[in-house]
């Protein structure tokens, strides 16, 4: 029922500190196998990693309701398209193809052409041929164009 603690950034803590990680360890086998002062650590180890999720997701929220704000008021886009959007605003390294963008929302290649044309025809997306197929990448400046 804990399913959200997959996702706990607690080995990275644990990396950060090694020496507290040894020194709640050494601390039960010198006291006489208390193991008071490990749950303690474990638990600050936790509370930081609830911290971190936490915020984490509250900037991915954030950054979504900014990328809605700036594309939700488009009633030309689907869903797909308002995801692809969000991926290339996130990353402008992104690069979607029709294949990749037909795999990951499981649809056919004619709507997964149509789903990237018709962001490229709305000037947000620029299309450039890599061996065989193209690729589609993010308008520059593209953030700057949908606020205006």
């Amino acid at each position: 029922g804990y399913w959200l603690s997959q996702f706990l950034p607690i080995s990275s803590i644990l990396r950060i500190e090694p020496k507290r990680y040894v020194q709640a360890y050494m601390h039960v086998d010198t006291d006489g196998s208390d193991v008071t002062y490990f749950v303690m650590y474990h638990l600050d180890v936790m509370l930081r990693a609830l911290d971190r999720l936490q915020r984490y997701i509250t900037e991915r929220m954030s950054e979504s309701r900014e990328i809605e704000a700036l594309l939700g008021a488009d009633p030309e886009l689907n869903d797909r398209q308002l995801l692809m959007m969000r991926e290339v605003l996130r990353d402008a390294a992104a690069a979607l193809t029709f294949a990749r963008v037909q795999q990951r929302h499981r649809i056919s290649y004619p709507t997964a052409r149509e789903d990237l044309l018709g962001l490229e025809a709305k000037g947000w997306l620029t299309k450039h041929k890599v061996g065989r197929q193209f690729v589609f990448r993010p308008a520059p400046n593209l953030q700057e164009r949908l606020r205006s």
